[in-house]
């Protein structure tokens, strides 16, 4: 029972050993020699009295994660992005704290990590009985506590060089960052004073996509009427099943006043008004 209950990815680092002294110094790679791993992991499934293999679920699931567990780790190429954005770069006084913590996961990743993000501290679900689950989660939490405290150190020596409190970072902020560095994203739009500016607004851009009268720029424009009724009614249409009618004409309204202001001679299907 013990054989049958061991989580997948400790059997996959077993018979990695057993490939290394056995087979080859190198990582399986090629579609043969990773089947031969597959195979090698095949074998170490428990015969009966009759040599019929017996039904160990996680040595099946150790074979289905192969490809898996033998791929190579590598900085998603959003990361390296961040990384290599000139607010990562050169931080200064302003700059903020995503950008310090994106800093020291990039300090991290060329020292403590050897080329990886920090560790996440968790595992997804896998064949394995309670106490084996729960012990190789603990070893995956305390070595993400490590990390997380390796870019600690690096945050810290970075707010000491821009004359930033050490405290101007929380361990909230920090471990919030560490267990989601492979997912980060960095995105640059209009500010809201660009895009509400009568003399800022991308007239022309709406109009280039409203010779198709479904186009979801269409989608846009609803929104902004509404926000119009919000202003002035203090609530959003239809609300109210009984105010349902009226609303219509009044959200119309707010439609045909914001084209009008922005000089948008565009025409909005009264379905939408309707769906809204």
């Amino acid at each position: 029972q013990d054989h049958s209950h061991t989580p997948w990815i400790v059997i996959v680092a077993k018979y990695l050993t057993k490939w290394f002294n056995e087979k080859s110094e190198q990582l399986p790679k090629t579609y043969k020699e990773k089947e031969a791993f597959r195979q090698l992991i095949r074998q170490g499934i428990l015969k009966n009295e009759n040599g019929t293999p017996e039904d160990e679920e996680n040595f099946e699931e150790a074979i289905k994660n192969v490809n898996t567990a033998l791929s190579i780790t590598k900085i998603p190429r959003c990361i390296e992005e961040i990384f290599n954005d000139d607010c990562c770069i050169n931080l200064t006084e302003q700059s903020s704290s995503f950008w310090i913590l994106a800093r020291a996961v990039k300090e991290f990743v060329a020292n403590e990590g050897q080329g990886s993000l920090p560790v996440r501290g968790t595992i997804p679900d896998m064949i394995a009985d309670s106490s084996k689950f729960i012990e190789l989660q603990n070893v995956y939490r305390e070595k993400a506590k490590k990390d997380i405290a390796a870019v600690g150190n690096h945050a810290a020596k970075l707010l000491q060089s821009l004359g930033k409190a050490p405290e101007s970072i929380s361990e909230r902020e920090l471990k919030l960052l560490c267990d989601n560095s492979a997912f980060l994203r960095v995105v640059r739009c209009r500010s809201l004073s660009e895009e509400y500016g009568l003399n800022t607004f991308n007239k022309d851009e709406i109009i280039s996509h409203m010779d198709n009268p479904d186009n979801e720029i269409v989608l846009y424009l609803m929104l902004r009427a509404v926000d119009r009724f919000y202003k002035q009614h203090g609530r959003y249409p239809g609300v109210y099943n009984y105010q349902v009618e009226d609303d219509i004409g009044k959200l119309k309204s707010c439609l045909t006043c914001f084209l009008q202001e922005h000089g948008l001679s565009v025409v909005v299907k009264d379905d939408y008004v309707h769906e809204l």
